[in-house]
């Protein structure tokens, strides 16, 4: 269990709000997170993050003292396709049941929702990944140009 200290140390760092630490703690927590997980699955669905859910799942995983399953969720590198793959892990863990859709399937394995994607995920390309990609470019004009 953490410390008071911690508690409001790591509110205070990461902005959670103090109302969801009083939801998560109480007797009903794993049902808060149930609800806000199944939630936030329709916004992933329809394109949205559910930064939310997230946010709640990795305050709840930090209180009961699992620090590796809160960092993964902390980690913005786990985090392609609106957070669908963190998410379904999320819901294995809760024994929620993710949706038997295969755009849905294909978010959770990182991958665009499918081939013709007008809502936005083709175009979805995580930071460290799009700067990789230039660096790289620029290696290969830079090679070009020694030719």
């Amino acid at each position: 269990m953490r410390t008071p200290e911690e508690i409001e140390e790591k509110l205070v760092n990461r902005r959670w709000p103090w109302s969801d630490l009083e939801r998560l703690t109480g007797a009903g927590g794993r049902e808060v997170i149930a609800q806000t997980v199944k939630h936030d699955i329709y916004r992933i669905m329809d394109h949205k993050e559910p930064w939310y859910a997230l946010g709640m799942l990795e305050m709840w995983a930090w209180l009961q003292g699992d620090d590796e399953w809160a960092a993964y969720l902390a980690d913005e590198a786990t985090y392609p396709m609106y957070g669908a793959p963190r998410l379904r892990d999320a819901c294995r863990r809760l024994g929620i049941e993710w949706p038997a859709d295969q755009d849905m399937t294909n978010m959770a394995d990182g991958k665009e929702c499918s081939e013709w994607c007008e809502r936005g995920c083709i175009k979805w390309v995580h930071p460290k990944e799009l700067q990789t990609a230039l660096d790289r470019i620029a290696d290969l004009e830079a090679q070009l140009k020694e030719v």
